[in-house]
């Protein structure tokens, strides 16, 4: 009688762990790190900082930001998209960003990990 309650047991176990080995061995269910190929992982960024103050795609940037200083111009050693016309990408707190030349404005950032890539 008392083996009978062990097989029981274990019997209802193995049973009740069925469902999440099933889940856990499902290739269907799609995964953040699968849902992209390597070399198409994005490094996108909406929002960042400069000099403490918080930005966002879409913002102006002061107009010292278009200073030599800040321009990438090697951006394709650094796997960056080329630049759009009238703008360039400048490196501000490890993040880059491509800045309008006309209006200063924010059209696209890309953190800084893209270099490492």
């Amino acid at each position: 009688m008392k083996n009978m309650k062990i097989a029981l047991t274990v019997v209802a176990l193995l049973a009740g762990s069925v469902p999440f080995l099933a889940a856990a061995e499902d290739n269907t269910v799609p995964r953040p790190e699968a849902q992209k190929p390597d070399n198409q992982q994005t490094y996108e960024i909406k929002n960042f900082f400069v000099n403490y103050q918080p930005y966002s795609v879409g913002d102006s940037l002061p107009g010292n930001y278009l200073e030599d200083q800040y321009k990438v111009a090697d951006w394709q050693k650094r796997h960056l998209p080329a630049p759009q016309e009238g703008s360039h990408w400048a490196y501000l707190n490890g993040n880059y960003i491509m800045v309008a030349e006309a209006d200063t404005k924010v059209l696209q950032a890309i953190s800084g990990d893209i270099y490492f890539r």
